[in-house]
């Protein structure tokens, strides 16, 4: 018998136009159901490959990996700055306040953090300053009584650059708030929460607002090491004298970090459910493919080929759908990756409404971070999974006997 008969044959049974119409239909479901189930388990991946990186790119160069906060005010903030330099692992250090404030404008109220800083050191810590879209970072060096602020934060306030606005520092102590005036500099759009409540002061507008004279609340620090930014704090907290603690960014947004990869595992598990589902429809093809072509296989086995050759031939069939609705599924995942973050985007801006808000979610776009190993992963499954299901018609197409087969023909 030819050794290329399997292949031969294997090769026209897969085509659809070899068949009954039930069959050729089965056929296109199954791979259909692959190519679906492979494009969303990609798709879905590099949203949240996506996420994941714009946690580490964007928002953790927004924020500061570690924070030194004293129980009460810190007189001496440079001796405690040059005692958390000494930590290898840090890169950079500020000083800063933090407030929970209430910003006016007009008969417009919004509730801020308020945070004063040393501008000059806060460029060291923080990107915030990449992210102005009005005014400049240096217009709030140059003015003590300058404030930067999220975007969306001054369209509720109805603010611009140059619009003045009231700052009000509620005491915990029942004493009278602190009250200041500001002019605004600065509009920073970073696309996460910070665009929602954020407003930046230099430090000494925040000791006046305050009173603390030359205090701090704490200093912040950049490491090299962000995942390690527990131990790191840990290592310098130990180093300290008493009276200090710290918190990392995994306390502040460590939930989210947790949430995009339990989200990743689940979305994984339930896409690879559907890529189930298509090989459920791939076997039941198969079933059918071999229950239409028993006399075929009755024929060729009468003709001299042994039940090897029927073997192969229907898992030459079966990798064929594999093959075929894997690389469509594959190509299909890796174009709407690739153009859904600019079709979200057109289409909020054709809609006129946001899909998500940073109200709600870290940031208000979709991204999308497409990653070689993913692809091969999923397109190395779907296939192997494939194969596995094709193993057990192909068998019970080799065991057909072909005189059963010709005698109900």
């Amino acid at each position: 018998m030819n050794r290329s008969l399997p292949l031969i044959v294997g090769t026209r049974y897969a085509s659809a136009r070899h068949g009954g119409l039930l069959v050729s239909f089965l056929s296109r479901i199954s791979i259909a159901g692959l190519v679906l189930g492979v494009a969303l388990l990609i798709t879905v991946l590099s949203v949240m490959n996506g996420f994941e990186r714009e946690l580490q790119h964007r928002i953790l160069k927004l924020v500061p990996h570690t924070m030194f906060v004293g129980r009460e005010p810190i007189q001496d903030w440079q001796g405690l700055r040059s005692a958390i330099e000494q930590h290898p692992d840090v890169v950079a250090t500020a000083p800063f306040i933090h407030m929970d404030a209430m910003l006016s404008s007009g008969r417009k109220v919004e509730a801020a953090r308020v945070q004063a800083v040393e501008l000059l050191e806060e460029q060291k810590i923080s990107a915030l300053d990449d992210f102005i879209v009005e005014g400049s970072w240096a217009e709030l060096i140059d003015h003590e009584d300058s404030v930067a602020m999220g975007n969306y934060l001054a369209v509720k306030l109805g603010l611009g650059v140059g619009d003045r606005l009231k700052v009000v520092v509620p005491s915990r102590n029942g004493a009278r708030p602190a009250y200041g005036g500001f002019r605004v500099a600065a509009l920073f759009h970073t696309g996460t929460t910070m665009d929602q409540e954020l407003a930046i002061i230099g430090l000494g507008a925040g000791q006046s607002l305050l009173s603390m004279g030359n205090a701090v609340q704490g200093v912040r620090a950049q490491i090299d090491q962000v995942f390690e930014s527990r131990r790191i704090s840990w290592e310098i907290i130990n180093q300290l004298p008493p009276g200090y603690y710290a918190r990392d960014w995994r306390q502040l947004y460590g939930n989210l970090y947790q949430s995009i990869q339990l989200s990743r595992r689940l979305v994984t598990l339930m896409i690879i459910m559907v890529i189930a589902v298509a090989l459920f429809n791939v076997v039941s093809s198969l079933v059918m493919v071999v229950t239409d072509k028993r006399e075929d296989i009755a024929i060729l086995k009468t003709m001299g080929a042994d039940s090897r050759d029927i073997l192969q031939i229907f898992l030459i069939h079966g990798l064929i759908i594999a093959f075929l609705g894997t690389g469509l599924g594959v190509g299909l995942g890796c174009l709407l990756s690739h153009y859904l973050p600019a079709v979200v985007a057109w289409a909020e801006g054709f809609f006129g409404f946001h899909f998500l808000n940073t109200s709600v979610y870290p940031v208000d776009y979709i991204p999308a971070d497409l990653r070689t190993n993913d692809v091969l992963i999923i397109g190395g499954t779907a296939v192997a999974m494939s194969l596995v299901a094709t193993i057990y018609p192909a068998v019970r197409a080799s065991r057909v006997a072909p005189a059963v087969a010709l005698r109900w023909s």
